[in-house]
């Protein structure tokens, strides 16, 4: 293989990158999709096991909660529901805010190439 070849190969991958930014995001699963493969996947991951895990315990706290027979029994499970339904809720929240960070700096990456492409 030539250098020749080798630059050719560099600058096809290189614009298929480019290409890849141009394209549009098509709605809340691209963007979901974005924030699972972005550079915080990991904590995406992690965040998003946990607001499942918030969800199972809302329903079990919810179903212990109307089949709790005592007034003490009913006020533990009542302040277990509440305190995981907003923790469902915060985790939801920050897992969607990455996705608006992400979709964010797709489209400063986005103008920034439209830019350098209007220079030359």
């Amino acid at each position: 293989m030539t250098i020749d070849d080798q630059i050719r190969k560099s600058l096809e991958q290189q614009a298929a990158s480019e290409n890849e930014l141009l394209l549009p995001e098509r709605g809340l699963f691209g963007m979901l999709r974005n924030a699972f493969s972005g550079s915080m996947r990991r904590w995406v991951w992690l965040t998003n096991f946990m607001a499942i895990a918030a969800s199972v315990f809302v329903i079990w706290s919810g179903f212990a909660f109307f089949t709790a027979d005592g007034g003490d029994q009913r006020v533990f499970w009542g302040v277990c529901l509440i305190i995981s339904l907003q923790a469902q809720g915060l985790l939801k929240m920050w897992i969607f805010q990455e996705m608006n960070r992400v979709s964010l700096a797709r489209e400063i990456k986005r103008l920034e190439l439209l830019v350098a492409r209007q220079q030359d």
